[in-house]
């Protein structure tokens, strides 16, 4: 099973952001294999109340199958995240980048959550 120890935006170039997870698995005889889902949240109460449409509680950005090898270790995942990823749709059907507070959320399959909160 994995466990994200640390997640940070580790380049920014122009509109292309590169998000790297560390994850470290737990001891075990057996290999394994982890899926882990990355998804974006407005989590700025004031975008929420501006909005004149509903904002989803979280979106489904990015996903990867991690091989947890026996005997326990440690790596990292990268996830090439885009502006795009962090548009929600407008009353109007069009994209729309809000200004504010928001998070990407990481979830495992094995049940673990872990939030990092960033400014756009």
């Amino acid at each position: 099973m994995l466990r994200t120890q640390a997640g940070e935006f580790v380049a920014t170039h122009k509109r292309m952001h590169k998000f790297a997870l560390t994850t470290r698995c737990h001891r075990s005889d057996l290999d394994g294999d982890e899926v882990l889902f990355l998804y974006h949240a407005i989590s700025d109460e004031d975008i929420r109340s501006r909005a004149r449409h509903p904002i989803p509680i979280k979106q489904l950005i990015g996903f990867e199958r991690v091989t947890a090898p026996k005997g326990g270790g440690e790596e990292v995942v990268e996830f090439s995240l885009t502006e795009k990823d962090f548009m929600i749709v407008d009353e109007e059907g069009e994209q729309r980048l809000y200004k504010g507070k928001h998070a990407i959320i990481v979830e495992g399959s094995g049940g673990f959550a872990k939030q990092f909160a960033f400014e756009k």
